[in-house]
Protein backbone atom coordinates (compact mmCIF):
# COMPACT_ATOMS: atom_id res chain seq x y z
CA UNK A 1 0.00 0.00 0.00
CA UNK A 2 1.38 2.95 -1.35
CA UNK A 3 1.35 6.22 1.34
CA UNK A 4 1.84 8.43 -1.99
CA UNK A 5 -1.30 11.52 -1.96
CA UNK A 6 0.13 12.54 -5.51
CA UNK A 7 -2.49 12.22 -8.19
CA UNK A 8 -1.00 10.76 -11.38
CA UNK A 9 -2.59 12.18 -14.49
CA UNK A 10 -3.35 9.54 -17.64
CA UNK A 11 -4.11 10.51 -20.96
CA UNK A 12 -7.98 10.56 -21.03
CA UNK A 13 -10.06 9.13 -24.09
CA UNK A 14 -9.89 11.72 -26.40
CA UNK A 15 -6.02 11.91 -26.29
CA UNK A 16 -5.17 14.82 -23.79
CA UNK A 17 -3.90 14.90 -20.61
CA UNK A 18 -6.35 14.24 -17.81
CA UNK A 19 -10.15 13.34 -17.68
CA UNK A 20 -13.23 16.06 -17.55
CA UNK A 21 -13.37 16.06 -13.88
CA UNK A 22 -9.51 17.37 -13.48
CA UNK A 23 -10.58 19.91 -16.57
CA UNK A 24 -13.48 20.91 -14.04
CA UNK A 25 -12.07 21.03 -11.08
CA UNK A 26 -9.09 23.15 -12.33
CA UNK A 27 -6.82 20.20 -11.34
CA UNK A 28 -3.90 20.54 -14.21
CA UNK A 29 -0.66 18.91 -13.97
CA UNK A 30 0.69 21.42 -16.30
CA UNK A 31 0.43 25.09 -15.49
CA UNK A 32 1.82 28.06 -17.94
CA UNK A 33 3.71 30.61 -16.06
CA UNK A 34 4.40 33.89 -17.77
CA UNK A 35 7.71 35.85 -16.54
CA UNK A 36 7.12 39.29 -14.16
CA UNK A 37 6.61 42.13 -15.83
CA UNK A 38 9.21 44.89 -14.92
CA UNK A 39 7.25 48.19 -13.73
CA UNK A 40 8.34 51.66 -13.29
CA UNK A 41 7.31 51.84 -9.38
CA UNK A 42 10.90 51.45 -8.42
CA UNK A 43 11.54 54.53 -7.29
CA UNK A 44 8.05 55.51 -5.60
CA UNK A 45 6.59 56.38 -2.19
CA UNK A 46 3.41 56.30 -0.67
CA UNK A 47 2.02 59.01 1.43
CA UNK A 48 -0.74 59.96 3.22
CA UNK A 49 -2.61 62.87 3.29
CA UNK A 50 -6.18 64.08 4.39
CA UNK A 51 -8.09 66.40 2.67
CA UNK A 52 -11.77 67.65 3.15
CA UNK A 53 -14.32 65.58 1.56
CA UNK A 54 -15.18 68.32 -1.64
CA UNK A 55 -11.33 67.85 -2.25
CA UNK A 56 -12.24 63.75 -3.26
CA UNK A 57 -15.29 64.71 -5.09
CA UNK A 58 -13.26 67.06 -7.31
CA UNK A 59 -10.55 64.46 -7.70
CA UNK A 60 -14.00 61.91 -8.59
CA UNK A 61 -15.16 64.16 -11.05
CA UNK A 62 -11.88 64.58 -12.89
CA UNK A 63 -11.22 60.96 -13.28
CA UNK A 64 -14.85 60.83 -15.05
CA UNK A 65 -14.37 63.75 -17.56
CA UNK A 66 -10.62 61.86 -18.17
CA UNK A 67 -12.75 59.27 -20.33
CA UNK A 68 -9.80 58.50 -22.92
CA UNK A 69 -6.97 57.87 -20.52
CA UNK A 70 -6.43 55.23 -17.29
CA UNK A 71 -6.73 58.58 -14.52
CA UNK A 72 -6.41 57.87 -10.83
CA UNK A 73 -6.62 59.89 -7.95
CA UNK A 74 -2.87 59.00 -7.10
CA UNK A 75 -2.11 60.79 -10.80
CA UNK A 76 -4.36 64.07 -10.54
CA UNK A 77 -2.33 65.35 -7.56
CA UNK A 78 0.62 64.81 -9.07
CA UNK A 79 -0.62 66.28 -12.30
CA UNK A 80 -1.40 68.91 -9.98
CA UNK A 81 1.79 69.08 -8.34
CA UNK A 82 3.74 69.32 -11.54
CA UNK A 83 1.77 72.04 -12.38
CA UNK A 84 1.63 73.79 -9.32
CA UNK A 85 5.40 73.93 -9.65
CA UNK A 86 5.80 75.15 -13.51
CA UNK A 87 4.18 78.56 -12.30
CA UNK A 88 6.58 81.64 -11.37
CA UNK A 89 6.81 82.52 -7.68
CA UNK A 90 5.11 84.98 -7.38
CA UNK A 91 1.91 83.32 -9.40
CA UNK A 92 2.62 80.61 -6.85
CA UNK A 93 2.31 82.47 -3.90
CA UNK A 94 -1.04 83.94 -4.84
CA UNK A 95 -2.65 80.85 -5.55
CA UNK A 96 -1.39 79.56 -1.89
CA UNK A 97 -2.66 83.10 -0.07
CA UNK A 98 -5.70 82.30 -2.12
CA UNK A 99 -6.36 78.93 -0.71
CA UNK A 100 -5.06 79.79 2.99
CA UNK A 101 -7.62 82.83 2.93
CA UNK A 102 -10.52 80.50 1.64
CA UNK A 103 -9.60 78.02 4.40
CA UNK A 104 -9.62 80.33 7.34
Amino acid sequence: MSTDNKKTTQPSKNGGIGGMDEFITGNRSQKVVSEPVPTKKGNTKSFAFSMPAEYGQLLDECMLKATNARVNRSLLVRIALDRLAQLPDDEFKEVVMQYIEKDS
